[in-house]
């Protein structure tokens, strides 16, 4: 393979299409969703006004537009651009500066998405955990139960569990897990890092929306998944293997 083997490969995702925005340009960044960014560039004096278009802020309405504006400006800052009424954009003064507007603007957009989708895994997260903890202080007492628990795992790292609760000689870590690939993904290396040949140390996870099919498969390869109305059953039954 050659260089141009290569360019010729990457050059095959590279769309430029007229639309009544301007010409529309799809990037190779992502949203969290995996879709293309698209960003949209039209003529200004003797040079160029590039924008998204609105995506990353669409893209948050997915998943949920928790601090989006907050999200907007963060990320705009980071890579030299501007975030306004919902749309990230740049100006280049010459076609020189073009590529360079392009990657900014698609860069920004594709890690506001990112960023506010985070956000609101964490906060789907954390109203779980009150529910969580009712539950878990049924089985075990309060004494017993500990939030932002750390424990160490097989690689050194020590991972931050949302509850450690000691009960039976066993240490049960407990996690909240949202539908989405930032939460999923985090959970399982937690919980995979703590292998199951510890055998005083207990896993579960728990959700409040379903999960997909897949995501469920692959949480229940590390840890005992239910749902957060069948906590304290789920606690038992766990505290109760041999």
């Amino acid at each position: 393979m050659t260089c141009d083997d290569i360019l010729a490969l990457l050059s095959k995702g590279n769309v430029c299409e007229l639309t009544s925005s301007g010409l529309r340009v799809t990037t190779h960044c992502l949203y969290p969703s995996f879709d293309p960014v698209e960003v949209f560039v039209t003529p200004f004096g003797e040079g160029f006004i590039v924008n998204d278009g609105g995506g990353a802020s669409a893209s948050a309405w997915d998943h949920g537009r928790e601090g989006m504006d907050r999200c907007l400006a963060k990320a705009s800052a980071r890579f030299g651009v501007l975030a306004k009424g919902g749309v990230i954009e740049a100006r280049a003064s010459s076609a020189d500066w073009l590529k360079a507007a392009i990657l900014g603007v698609a860069n920004a957009s594709a890690a506001a998405a990112e960023a506010a989708l985070e956000r609101t895994v964490v906060v789907a997260e954390r109203a779980m955990a009150d529910r969580i903890f009712e539950a878990l202080a049924h089985v075990v007492p309060k004494a017993s139960i500990a939030r932002e628990f750390e424990h160490r795992g097989s690689s050194g790292k020590n991972w931050r569990y949302d509850f450690g609760v000691s009960a039976n000689d066993n240490l049960l870590l407990v996690n909240a897990v949202a539908p989405h690939h930032a939460s999923i993904s985090a959970k399982y290396v937690a919980f995979a890092d703590t292998p199951d040949d510890e055998e005083d140390v207990r896993k579960l996870a728990v959700y409040s929306k379903k999960l997909e099919t897949a995501d469920a498969t692959l949480i229940t390869q590390v840890a005992t998944l239910v749902p957060v109305g069948s906590v304290e059953r789920g606690v038992r039954r766990v505290l109760s293997r041999p």
